[in-house]
């Protein structure tokens, strides 16, 4: 019984360890080209396609899936002839194996993204630390590189406007006035991403670095503007539109470096990038 019960655990996991080459799916109806499945407990999500199999292992058909409801799950027949009681495999031959990883382990996404930035400024004086705060936009030329399952890397290069502001305050013997801050920047940075979830729809967390460089400022209580780093902390998802996908995320960008000024810029950002 020992025996029995270890080689089973071994074919089970060579099962779970290697989920394209076989799976439990079954077709339970056709009618013309529609197809209902139970799923078994696999997982399966709208969009992906199956080879349909008869007893002997023999492909007959290849079956897209378009919705998933728990066990159940409703397919189309785009080439072949299915019936019920097939099997659903995700089986490819060699060469396609071989690019399937190559693709899996180095795929690239390019496309941008727009932002929208609340802005945020303490900056400290000779008569205390006065904070300020509006808003700014951004541009980015994004790229994604997926270097091993569930994990990314994020480069940009964009644009981003900072704008802050506050009321009249009263600066002693420099006079009172109303302080603000404007600064377009040049920012180039790098995120690593995870994708806690990496399915069709991924949603991941991030941790990056940008660099923002002024290429021009208005600013009438810094003593200067110039270049620096933040730290970037962030989340989104990733929303698959066949050929492309549509970006989104949240991110807070924490400017190191500044000596009379602390500086942060909480942005949500969305576009669209394409795969190759």
């Amino acid at each position: 019984m020992r025996i029995q019960a270890t080689v089973t655990f071994v074919i089970l996991s060579f099962f779970l360890f290697f989920p394209t080459s076989s799976n439990a799916a079954t077709i339970t109806k056709v009618k013309g080209k529609k197809v209902m499945v139970s799923t078994e407990g696999d997982e399966m999500s709208s969009g992906e396609k199956f080879f349909a199999v008869d007893a002997n292992g023999k492909r007959k058909a290849i079956v897209k899936i378009t919705k998933v409801k728990g066990e159940k799950a409703l397919g189309e027949v785009v080439k072949g002839k299915a019936v019920p009681n097939m099997a659903l495999v995700k089986g490819k031959s060699k060469s396609e194996r071989s690019a399937s990883r190559s693709s899996s382990d180095g795929s690239l996404a390019v496309g941008g993204m727009l932002g929208y930035g609340i802005d945020s400024m303490t900056v400290t004086t000779d008569v205390g630390d006065v904070d300020m705060s509006g808003s700014g936009f951004g541009f980015d030329v994004v790229a994604d590189y997926k270097l091993f399952s569930s994990f990314y890397l994020r480069g940009h290069v964009g644009y981003e406007t900072f704008k802050t502001n506050s009321g009249v305050k009263n600066f002693g013997a420099a006079g009172t006035f109303a302080p603000e801050v404007s600064i377009n920047f040049i920012k180039t940075g790098l995120m690593g991403q995870y994708a806690f979830l990496d399915t069709a729809t991924q949603i991941w967390v991030g941790l990056g670095f940008d660099f923002y460089s002024a290429s021009s400022s208005k600013a009438n209580v810094l003593e200067s503007v110039g270049g620096s780093g933040a730290v970037v902390v962030a989340s989104g998802v990733n929303i698959p539109m066949g050929s492309f996908f549509i970006p989104i995320q949240g991110e807070y960008d924490m400017f190191m470096g500044q000596d009379d000024a602390k500086i942060g810029i909480f942005a949500l950002r969305a576009g669209m990038m394409f795969k190759f």
